[in-house]
């Protein structure tokens, strides 16, 4: 195992520099071995978007941050071990399903080589919370010009800003959370 040594001090100006991989056995004669390996600036972690979903993963989460690399090895983690395959959307910006996890809030991570897992300074967080069971909607006839409220009843429902209805791909101009078995759609 080879530890690297700190570049930190060196001004490349880019957001990776190459170095030729050398290794030697007496520690005196170094060989060069044909691999160069790339340091990177620090990536971070800021913030995730949305900041939850169901416990049965699959959600899209935007990570953002900085000085991420496009990499085919990205990964996210999600807590201290569930990790999931990442895309490169910009230098601030990733993309990553979530795993199948427990209930519960968990720091968000990510990684540019599949190893080394990179948060923030103040962890950003991912919660996991139970998926919303729907029992009735009422009514289900309504006017092409929309207004009419809809009433949707059922379990687990959760006050927050992201609460919404679709009508198909024509998104709700509001909804309003009554308790954690009904919401209003119009």
């Amino acid at each position: 195992e080879c530890v690297t040594g700190d570049l930190s001090g060196v001004d490349t100006g880019s957001m990776t520099t190459s170095r030729p991989l050398y290794i030697t056995l007496n520690g005196a004669d170094f060989e060069y071995t044909g691999f160069k390996f790339n340091f990177v600036r620090p990536h971070t972690v800021s913030s995730v978007s949305p900041v939850s979903g169901t416990v049965m993963g699959g959600t899209a989460v935007s990570v953002f941050g900085a000085n991420f690399l496009q990499s085919q090895y990205i990964k996210c983690q999600f807590g201290d071990f569930a990790t999931t395959p990442g895309r490169f959307i910009s230098s601030s910006e990733l993309i990553c399903a979530t795993p199948v996890h427990k209930v519960g809030a968990v720091d968000v991570k990510v990684s540019m080589n599949g190893k080394d897992f990179v948060g923030a300074e103040i962890p950003v967080q991912y919660e996991f919370i139970v998926g919303v069971a729907v029992h009735a909607v009422e009514p289900r006839l309504g006017d092409f010009q929309g207004g009419a409220v809809v009433t949707v009843s059922g379990k687990n429902f959760v006050d927050s800003a992201d609460l919404g209805c679709k009508f198909g791909d024509v998104l709700s101009p509001s909804a309003t959370f009554v308790d954690s078995e009904t919401v209003l759609c119009v």
